[in-house]
């Protein structure tokens, strides 16, 4: 009996055991096996990385006599209407060559021909031509698909002759400056982010090594055009009335095309959830305890978001405090 009673006993003495671990031991490791994060401030963006398509109105001129070439205009620069962009003495005939001759035929029949060559429209001078100035217009642009666009990755602009003048063949060509448009193709799951008469930050060769002034010159605010489907793709047409070093010389460039950037504290979006109907995550303190904090999301991409810091303005315009840098943020709780 005494020993059935011992035995009682101890059994009793490990259930309690047992209970104390349950209530006191097991939720402290529940807390610490809840991994956290420091929250860091930075800079979120959402983009898509594509090939951007040039699309100008541009008017090639050819020469209307052999002869030596002076240039009166430098590549880029702005002509008003009726002023001459080179001059063309007399002189013996250039050489022809392939490339020329295989631009030359995609363009007959379509360039301007006037003896003083004073440009007929007012636009920017450029003294490469790749043949698709008269094919590639705004409206063309407009109905031609992802095929067409394609074939032109590997199409590269000539660089015209600087000193002699050939009859019949270009001679330079004066662009637009007003308005020109970049097509570029973008995945259909990312079709929501673009929408018509909305803006787009645009950066022509995003992984170009450049200094910061380079850099701002590079990145064009453009006007979403038109949004349509394109077999597999989305197609975007976007447009811009600003300077660009390249507008007259290239016809396709890689682009980023940034639709959302916002800086503040990023945090991992599985730390996002909500109390009493209210966003917020959850934080340790010192002491390993957990806390719920209000955050304000500005904006998300993929698994991460970005929230403001210290204080934001909340929809009743009332001052809420909210999380601080470097705060212990539970990544799921």
């Amino acid at each position: 009996m005494v020993r059935l009673k011992n035995k009682g006993i101890f059994i009793f003495a490990i259930l309690c055991i047992l209970l104390m671990i349950i209530i006191y031991v097991l939720p402290g490791l529940g807390n610490l096996m809840k991994v956290s994060y420091v929250a860091e401030y930075g800079e979120l963006s959402v983009y898509d990385d594509t090939t951007g398509y040039m699309v100008r109105t541009e008017y090639v001129y050819e020469a209307t006599n052999n002869g030596k070439l002076n240039r009166l205009a430098k590549e880029g620069q702005l002509l008003r209407k009726g002023t001459a962009a080179v001059e063309v003495s007399d002189g013996k005939e250039s050489e022809e060559s392939d490339e020329f001759t295989s631009v030359k035929d995609k363009l007959k029949g379509k360039m301007i021909s006037v003896a003083d060559y004073k440009v007929t429209e007012g636009g920017l001078v450029y003294y490469h031509v790749d043949g698709m100035e008269s094919k590639l217009t705004l409206k063309y642009a407009k109905s031609a698909g992802k095929k067409f666009f394609s074939s032109l990755d590997k199409l590269e602009a000539i660089k015209l002759p600087e000193n002699t003048a050939h009859k019949g063949y270009p001679l330079f060509k004066v662009v637009d400056s007003t308005n020109w448009y970049i097509v570029a193709f973008v995945s259909n799951n990312s079709a929501k982010k673009y929408k018509k008469g909305a803006t787009v930050d645009v950066m022509f060769n995003p992984e170009k090594d450049r200094d910061i002034a380079q850099k701002d010159s590079d990145l064009i605010q453009m006007n979403v055009v038109d949004v349509s489907k394109s077999g597999d793709k989305t197609k975007l047409l976007l447009e811009s009335n600003r300077y660009f070093d390249s507008v007259g010389s290239v016809r396709s460039v890689p682009v980023r095309l940034t639709t959302f950037n916002a800086r503040g504290l990023i945090l991992e979006k599985s730390s996002i959830t909500k109390l009493k109907g209210q966003t917020g995550v959850y934080v340790k303190d010192k002491k390993g305890k957990q806390k719920f904090v209000p955050v304000n999301v500005i904006g998300e991409n993929g698994n991460k978001v970005v929230v403001s810091d210290s204080y934001y303005t909340d929809k009743n315009r009332n001052k809420v405090r909210t999380l601080d840098p470097f705060a212990d943020v539970i990544k799921r709780p």
